[in-house]
């Protein structure tokens, strides 16, 4: 089990008092809606490199989880620039379903880099540098190469390539 920042998390589940086939379930941390944004444009231009750099760093450790998600809801606080992702109720542990893995991680990536706007794409690619350093001294199980090369493909493919960056460990 590996923490990713910037997700809810499930810290309970009870029985539905008046249907058994239903649970409610406790997540964390909660978070009003007013004072959030769903788009790091309706920031203030000074909040928004925080906010890239978050998506970014979720992405990154997502991955490195083997978990992906092709609903992909932020709630943006718009007085700090935090992002939270919310709803992951397709989200997928990768490795574990019938259809080809591939098919969600290109997918997932694809929309968590497409949050980023065009005028903050430098800001988007250090931080990604950065966070692929940070995983790779800090947990004992890297990304897959696999989920690497799809990463490195949609970045590319995106905004965030850098030759020194993409070397497949």
């Amino acid at each position: 089990k590996k923490k990713v920042s910037g997700f809810e998390a499930s810290i309970d589940s009870q029985p539905y008092p008046t249907d058994e086939r239903r649970v409610m379930i406790s997540i964390e941390p909660v978070v009003r809606p007013v004072g959030s944004v769903s788009s790091v444009s309706e920031l203030d231009a000074s909040l928004r490199p925080h906010a890239v750099r978050s998506i970014i760093r979720t992405t990154v450790q997502m991955l490195a989880a083997n978990a992906v998600t092709s609903d992909v809801e932020p709630l943006i606080n718009s007085q700090t620039g935090d992002v939270l992702f919310i709803g992951l109720t397709e989200a997928n542990i990768v490795g574990l379903q019938e259809v080809p893995d591939e098919t969600f991680a290109i997918s997932f990536c694809t929309k968590m880099l497409a949050l980023v706007p065009e005028k903050l794409y430098p800001v988007a690619s250090d931080a990604l540098e950065r966070e692929l350093k940070a995983i790779e001294t800090t947990d004992t199980k890297f990304l897959s190469s696999d989920l690497y090369k799809i990463l490195r493909t949609q970045a590319s493919n995106s905004y965030l390539y850098k030759d020194i960056l993409f070397l497949i460990p």
